[in-house]
């Protein structure tokens, strides 16, 4: 799978505008060159409206004033500023391009055994079931060819890992170009935040590249925010409205030489066009579609209901999470390019409160209320670390019961360390995870190395009996008081839970950054 950028014409009616980020994608390849792109479909996911808008924004300068915005969008000489504000971009908000949907009014092109478009159920008409039903069509001269594939269900989940790789992608571009990127030659404004100008004329100068197609379709929306006075100064949203659509393209291919397994010709790329349509609520008809078939990537798809950020800005909601230890720090501006909660106990950041900012003890709840030691499946931890000599750890604790309690407020507990922690090296992003009960999966994180959690063998790792039938009470990411200043420090992006026995439950959070 791959992204791909076509010069596609602005498309402009009542109903929204049609905005193309040729940022999302990669050159023109081979693939893309023999996709057929006269039939190939349009997918769709519904966005919020408000997400885009917080994320794309702009400022007029003080010295722009008296000079339309249109105008300024255009001219190189302009103090205009370009904003991408990837921390307010949800974690709920996956675009897996597997996972885009084929059965909506706005889709086209879903393959089907008739002219009906809904001869699928919702979640059978998502990209990922109509590629390998074109595989099907060329092997077997019959979508219902599926049927002879054994292996399906691999297919299915190599198709998401690959849609993943391409999420992963996108938002690699968005922080790229972010207001905390790692990129040292973007201008910084005042309040630590990075910005682009017109001096950038690349396509991912996002922000800058829907104000100028704004401005070829719906200039009515810049000159309304110039009528309004709005125009110096001031951060805001790029106007975008309801309906507007944000659009990108994947291409994807068949296996080398899958062909040869009934002699046909040579299997032709698919292209998908991967429309972002704008609302002011995705729920009810336009909710999107469960990827209720993925084991690997259950929340694959925009906002999902077991996807919870945590905002570092949200003072009540972040201080029942790290409680008693360190909240996170504000990123320094020599640590921007990965988003999450940071912390170092560097003694800058630790000697205005010592008994406090010494250590973190950041909390997860357990994904039930009942949820017990058997039900213990898998926690997955994405950071990024800095400095590897003093790394985090992990904490089971089971709810005390008032009788048999080892700890005052707690029954039992576990602590795990990394298994080998020699293998870590600085400035690396790592998944580490836990796996329990039987559970050997290890995780699919795209762009992390995975490390292993053992039991510690240090004495106080291993606290009463950690019973099966254990109520948990919570998860903690710890690190140590006692570490040298500066030993410890990374960034926390995400955490995600596993908890129950088959299927079981799938929690995933997001750590917003200060």
């Amino acid at each position: 799978m791959s992204l791909s950028d076509w010069n596609t014409p602005i498309e402009s009616d009542d109903s929204g505008t049609s905005f193309h980020l040729y940022a999302l994608g990669a050159a023109n390849s081979d693939a893309d060159a023999s996709a057929e792109r006269t039939t190939d479909p349009d997918a769709v996911f519904y966005v919020k409206l408000s997400d885009m808008r917080a994320v794309f924004q702009f400022q007029r300068g003080t010295g722009t004033t008296g000079t339309d915005t249109v105008a300024a969008v255009f001219d190189a000489s302009s103090d205009i500023r370009y904003y991408v504000f990837r921390k307010y971009w949800p974690t709920a908000l996956n675009l897996n391009p597997a996972h885009a949907m084929l059965d909506r009014n706005e889709s086209t092109g879903m393959l089907t055994p008739g002219a009906s478009a809904t001869a699928f159920s919702a979640d059978k008409s998502l990209v990922k079931h109509d590629f390998i039903r074109y595989i099907a069509l060329h092997l077997f001269n019959t979508i219902h060819g599926v049927d002879l594939f054994r292996n399906e269900e691999d297919l299915r989940e190599n198709l998401a890992y690959y849609g993943e790789v391409a999420r992963v992608g996108i938002m690699s571009v968005l922080d790229t170009v972010g207001t905390m990127s790692a990129n040292i030659t973007m201008s910084v404004d005042g309040s630590g935040n990075r910005y682009s100008t017109n001096e950038d004329t690349t396509i991912t100068n996002i922000s800058r590249e829907l104000m100028r197609q704004i401005s070829l379709s719906a200039s009515g929306r810049l000159v309304a925010i110039d009528a309004s006075g709005g125009d110096g100064g001031i951060i805001q949203s790029v106007p975008l409205t309801e309906n507007d659509t944000l659009n990108f393209k994947v291409v994807m291919e068949a296996s080398p030489g899958q062909h040869a397994l009934t002699n046909v010709a040579v299997i032709p790329a698919r292209t998908y066009n991967i429309k972002l349509i704008m609302k002011s609520s995705v729920s009810g008809v336009y909710a999107n579609t469960p990827a209720t078939d993925s084991a690997l990537f259950p929340n694959g798809y925009p906002y999902a209901a077991n996807v919870y950020d945590i905002s570092a800005s949200n003072a009540s909601v972040a201080s029942s999470v790290y409680a008693d230890g360190s909240p996170p720090a504000p990123i320094p501006l020599l640590r921007y390019g990965y988003q999450g909660w940071y912390y170092t106990n560097s003694a800058s950041w630790v000697n205005p409160a010592p008994s406090v900012r010494n250590k973190i003890n950041w909390y997860i709840l357990p994904n039930t209320a009942t949820s017990t030691v058997g039900d213990l499946r898998y926690i997955r931890l994405n950071l990024h670390l800095f400095s590897s000599v003093s790394t985090p750890f992990l904490t089971v604790y089971t709810k005390a019961t008032g009788s048999g309690d080892a700890g005052g407020w707690y029954k039992s507990k576990r602590v795990y360390v990394v298994a080998n922690a020699a293998s870590l090296s600085n400035n690396n992003s790592y998944c580490v995870y836990m796996n329990w009960n039987g559970y050997s999966v290890a995780p699919f994180t795209v762009a992390h190395t995975n490390v292993a959690l053992s039991l510690t063998m240090v004495s106080g790792g291993a606290v009463g009996e950690f019973g099966s039938g254990e109520v948990l009470f919570a998860y903690s990411i710890g690190t140590d008081s006692g570490a040298a200043p500066g030993n410890v420090e990374f960034i926390l992006s995400g955490a995600v839970v596993g908890e129950g026995s088959g299927g079981g439950t799938e929690k995933e959070y997001g750590y917003i950054p200060v």
